[in-house]
């Protein structure tokens, strides 16, 4: 291979093909005359057609007598971003208690931890201080670490039994130091029987456990109370049946009252449930505006008018309710059409109904004008055999106003049920408006 080298006082931009060029071989510093055509085409022939490795062991300037060429590339041994190494990979060694970006290596890492001394080592570690570890739970017997709680909890908690055939035992708890096996009454020695008693019993005391340790004969007598009535001092049951009332007494009786006796019924009193009162029973009078429980009604609380000016309350005898359209906000009214004026909502009760109507009129002309109460929640004009709330009136022309009151009606209703006050009139002519009042009164 040919190394080229091109002489410093030689200006490349300014050769021609007839110009000479100097060439000198590798090694040689004597110059070769050649054309510039002859020199392109030799360079050509020195360019390298290897393909550039990915790396070197060690970096060197190296030997060949072929020249790179401008474009070329070298490969890449592995990507930057998330390179998967194998092998035997060796990274730099961080310095010590390093924070960085830096790969750490088993070096850095076993530096770290000789240097850590808070930090126990699998085999065989010798802990210090006051250590701790999960507690296991009840019964455990696995390899897990027992610590004194899970000892604690392995102390058994049942009375150890009397007796029973031996065995070793199954039980993963441990007896406690101070237990105490139950005493075996069943196996009791002879000599622990105690003898009978030689003293006559008490005839009475206060009662107590005692501290003998004699038992009674099955027949022995306690000598006769002197102190205690005898039981045939007791007095008997009373016989008597008890009377109905009278003054208030200690009593002088020497017999009882059994727990179940039972005074005969005092029929001059009267009974809490349902009494039927005679004679002239009173009670105390109700304030009669205000009164509205289940106080008892005297004579005087029904009698008696109001004075204060109150309302009865809704559901009471005298409820009043009513319902108005002003003249100011009358209703346009069209000749042969039932058109309502105003409405009264009532509850169920047993009512009076009354009304008052006023029409106002312009120009009018062959005019008859009909008031009417829709009863029943309707909105058109009940039967002409309704008399109650109804009312026709035939009215000269050019009339300016007309007020009429409507005959009284009653309504007994069972459910909530809208009234209606309403008008229809017949006309040939002029504008006509209605207006007026709906009135009801509770009888009961």
């Amino acid at each position: 291979m040919v190394d080229i080298k091109i002489s410093e006082a030689t200006p490349v931009p300014s050769l021609e093909d007839s110009d000479m060029v100097p060439i000198a071989r590798a090694g040689s510093d004597v110059p070769l005359n050649a054309s510039l055509s002859t020199f392109a085409n030799y360079i050509t022939t020195l360019a390298s057609h290897v393909t550039p490795t990915a790396s070197a062991d060690v970096a060197h300037v190296g030997t060949s007598d072929l020249y790179a060429r401008a474009d070329h590339v070298h490969p890449f041994p592995n990507p930057v971003v998330s390179p998967v190494l194998s092998g035997t990979p060796i990274t730099p060694t961080p310095p010590f208690n390093d924070d960085s970006e830096l790969i750490p290596n088993t070096s850095w890492v076993m530096r770290q931890l000789a240097a850590e001394p808070e930090y126990a080592p699998l085999d065989s570690p010798e802990f210090t201080g006051t250590p701790r570890v999960p507690t296991p739970g009840i019964d455990d017997n696995t390899e897990i670490i027992a610590n004194t709680q899970y000892v604690q909890n392995q102390g058994s908690t049942v009375p150890p039994t009397m007796n029973g055939a031996a065995n070793p035992g199954a039980s993963r708890r441990w007896s406690r130091e101070d237990h105490v096996h139950p005493v075996d009454t069943s196996r009791a020695p002879a000599s622990a029987i105690p003898i009978a008693g030689d003293v006559t019993p008490a005839m009475n005391g206060t009662p107590a456990t005692g501290i003998s340790k004699s038992w009674s004969r099955e027949d022995h007598v306690h000598p006769t109370d002197t102190s205690r009535a005898a039981v045939s001092a007791i007095p008997a049951a009373s016989s008597t049946t008890p009377v109905m009332n009278g003054a208030g007494a200690v009593g002088t009786a020497t017999t009882w009252a059994r727990a179940d006796h039972q005074h005969p019924t005092d029929t001059s009193r009267a009974p809490l449930a349902s009494p039927a009162f005679t004679g002239n029973p009173t009670a105390p009078n109700p304030t009669p505006s205000t009164d509205a429980d289940s106080s008892i009604a005297t004579t005087y609380f029904v009698r008696t008018g109001i004075t204060d000016g109150s309302e009865a309350l809704a559901g009471q005898v005298g409820e009043y309710l009513s319902a108005q359209c002003l003249s100011s906000a009358s209703i346009p009214l069209t000749s042969g059409i039932d058109t309502g004026i105003t409405t009264l909502s009532l509850t169920p009760g047993d009512w009076d109904l009354s009304a008052s109507i006023g029409f106002t009129m312009a120009n009018n002309n062959s005019t008859t004008l009909k008031a009417w109460i829709n009863t029943a929640g309707g909105t058109s004009a009940p039967p002409v055999d309704q008399v109650g709330g109804n009312v026709v009136m035939p009215i000269a022309n050019n009339t300016p106003q007309v007020i009429t009151p409507l005959v009284p009606t009653r309504v007994n209703l069972t459910a909530t049920t809208i009234m209606r006050l309403g008008a229809t009139i017949t006309t040939s002519g002029g504008t006509i408006s209605g207006w007026g009042k709906l009135m009801a009164r509770r009888r009961r």
